[in-house]
């Protein structure tokens, strides 16, 4: 097995072993939390509020399915073509709230030491059940598979996904375990997902499918992507994540190359 794959399990396992939640270990290199139920109603009470509002209706919205019928009936203008719901200066209240019911979520998992640093702004994220039409034609749609790595995060990155709302038995994100043979430059910035999509097929699906309310931590190293089954309803859900500390790691990738196509990914991420 590759040597780096080796450190990131070990790594990944020492780190989780830390977290005083109780949990479902997956495999070596991922984990689904069970969250306290007061902390991730007041998550999910909160971004309820911050989608209502960004729909600017005057309808007064008090649950989950009238949430759900609300956003099948009005198209999102501050929503990327990833469905990345964005904060404007009239929902910044809304969306402040749902970040500090997030960092309270974190700050329950009690890993404040083993953090780096985090990634904000973090996505709020809907996901219909048909691909909008071009989305595939883009650099990076979430429909391939990816590694986060391919936009620019860092290799001690670790995924975090938070899955709130919506028929998440069959609108999800699909995760790939790397193979005994991963090398560390697949994880490097890449211009276009599509072209990559061979880096994607050495890695093997993962017999996973989460569940309404779970927190998701996966290494860098472990790919994924949105994927609908037919008939499927809308997914909202939370992705972002953090970098760990991983000293044995980082000579993997001292030299690693940071940028796209001429861009500077880690200078405009610091910036």
């Amino acid at each position: 097995m590759n040597m780096s794959l080796k450190i990131r399990e070990k790594n990944f396992r020492e780190f989780i072993d830390k977290i005083p939640l109780k949990k479902n270990i997956i495999n070596d290199l991922m984990v689904e939390i069970c969250l306290e139920n007061d902390l991730l109603f007041e998550l999910q009470t909160h971004t309820l509020n911050y989608l209502v509002q960004s729909t600017q209706t005057n309808q007064t919205i008090r649950n989950e399915t009238e949430l759900l019928s609300l956003l099948e009936k009005v198209k999102l203008k501050n929503m990327t073509p990833n469905g990345s719901v964005i904060s404007k200066k009239t929902i910044s209240l809304e969306y402040n709230l749902v970040a500090k019911s997030y960092f309270k979520l974190i700050k329950s998992l009690e890993i404040y030491s083993e953090i780096e640093s985090i990634h904000f702004p973090f996505n709020i994220r809907i996901k219909y059940p048909k691909i909008p039409d071009g989305n595939l034609s883009r650099f990076h749609p979430t429909e391939f598979m990816h590694s986060d790595g391919w936009t620019g995060a860092r290799p001690n990155w670790v995924a975090i996904h938070i899955f709130l709302f919506g028929d998440i038995e069959n609108n999800h994100i699909r995760y790939a375990y790397p193979p005994d043979d991963f090398q560390e430059n697949w994880l490097a910035p890449k211009l276009k997902s599509a072209e990559h999509q061979y880096i994607g097929e050495k890695f093997k699906i993962i017999d996973y499918t989460p569940k309404k309310g779970s927190m998701i931590l996966a290494d860098n190293s472990v790919i994924h992507q949105s994927f609908r089954k037919d008939q499927s309803g809308m997914r909202i859900s939370l992705d972002t994540g953090f970098d760990i500390s991983n000293p044995e790691l980082a000579k993997f990738y001292s030299s690693r190359e940071v940028s796209l196509d001429g861009i500077n990914v880690e200078k405009i991420r610091s910036k």
